[in-house]
């Protein structure tokens, strides 16, 4: 069963709220970024491991 709702609101916002003690920010940033744009657009994790570097810009 996925995650509520509620629980990845949660999950996010905690996450977002640690990004500034994080020791490399800009790699933190990257991730936090590149995981809230994937469930945002609901990509499908196939869809995701074949999307390449040229496929992005």
């Amino acid at each position: 069963m996925p995650p509520s709702a509620a629980a990845t609101r949660d999950f996010f916002a905690a996450w977002r709220a640690a990004l500034p003690a994080a020791r490399k920010y800009p790699v933190a940033v990257r991730n936090y970024v590149m995981s809230k744009i994937t469930y945002i657009s609901g990509v499908r994790a196939a869809e995701l491991c074949g999307v390449r570097i040229g496929d992005v810009h």
